[in-house]
């Protein structure tokens, strides 16, 4: 049985996601995520835990920065505070760092060690280089998207022992070259803001406003191409070949059906970042559908859902472009500074 992994931008919104029919949740920690603004501090990601546990959910969490890949240990911080998470019930960590999967499923054997979307993981040859490392599920390449090569991979997860979860976001954003490749972001790092981030425990991180790699989000240059100032940093041919390649939001909506059929384990849907009204909507919205399915519905009474489904990229886009504004209002000061 498929299971809806729902996005947690803020601790306040978490009994909003579980009443829209999240089976399970993922957040992020602030200063160890890459979505900027969108984490929880230390003691707000214990409640949470505290709280899906007791309502049967489960949780994993978010750790998909760049840490050092010669790390020889686990950092003491971040020991600290995956003890508490671990005795509280955490599921699963969500990562993209190969020597952090090994330490991690050495100290932590029962929970999940899960490869992240920015592993762009698309080949068998990934899947068995990561579940070396301690890999124990993970999320398909953003740019693997027919029903073949996710069944090839799908069948290959499945062949380990024990098997390997596999997850697709089946709805979210997709950066130019599939998201984890989009390196659009590097040529502006004179606009790049150290910045340092204190949480609750008293830890304290630095990150790199404008480098996601580091937890400091993304500038979004991929969503202002059209704006002239760009012109400073790049010519029109360059700004006319990364307009071929900007795919924004996209949905699996129509593909769900052979999806469940499959087998795959989780529809994980993006949205720390968006407005909670819109992921309340799509929660409720890929509830519906799984359970319309489960119940054997036919194809035109599934149409309702994938046409609220459409509707709401739609809104997601507009909610996109109209969140940036802000971030490409400080992005253009700093290449001008």
């Amino acid at each position: 049985m498929v299971q809806l992994l729902a996005p947690l931008g803020k601790a306040k919104y978490l009994n909003k996601i579980i009443e829209a029919g999240a089976d399970s949740l993922y957040a992020g920690l602030i200063g160890l995520s890459q979505k900027f603004g969108h984490g929880l501090n230390h003691d707000e990601l214990k409640r949470v835990l505290i709280t899906v546990c007791e309502q049967g959910k489960s949780l994993y969490l978010s750790l998909n920065i760049n840490f050092k890949e010669e790390t020889l240990s686990i950092p003491k911080y971040l020991k600290q505070k995956l003890d508490d998470y671990y005795s509280l019930g955490l599921k699963g960590i969500i990562l993209k760092n190969f020597q952090l999967m090994k330490l991690l499923s050495e100290q932590y054997p029962e929970l999940l060690i899960i490869g992240s979307i920015g592993l762009s993981i698309n080949s068998t040859k990934k899947i068995q280089k990561y579940q070396k490392a301690g890999m124990r599920g993970f999320v398909f390449g953003s740019t693997v998207t027919s029903i073949d090569e996710i069944s090839e991979l799908h069948e290959f997860a499945k062949s380990f022992s024990p098997p390997l979860q596999t997850e697709i976001m089946v709805h979210g954003t997709r950066c130019i070259g599939g998201t984890g490749n989009c390196r659009l972001y590097t040529l502006f790092s004179d606009t790049f803001t150290p910045v340092e981030i204190v949480d609750s425990d008293g830890s304290k991180t630095i990150v790199v406003k404008g480098d996601p790699r580091t937890g400091g989000g993304c500038y979004k240059p991929c969503l202002c191409l059209d704006d002239p100032r760009l012109l400073q940093k790049l010519s029109i041919k360059t700004i006319s070949k990364l307009k071929e390649k900007v795919e924004h939001v996209y949905t699996f909506t129509n593909l769900i059906p052979y999806l469940m059929k499959l087998g795959i384990n989780i529809f994980k849907l993006q949205g720390r970042e968006w407005p909670i009204n819109l992921v309340v909507q799509l929660v409720q919205t890929y509830r519906k559908l799984i359970d319309s399915i489960n119940q054997d519905l036919n194809p035109e009474e599934l149409e309702t859902y994938y046409s609220s489904l459409r509707n709401l990229s739609n809104q997601f886009e507009f909610a996109e472009r109209e969140r940036v504004k802000d971030l490409h209002d400080e992005f253009f000061r700093r290449l001008q500074n």
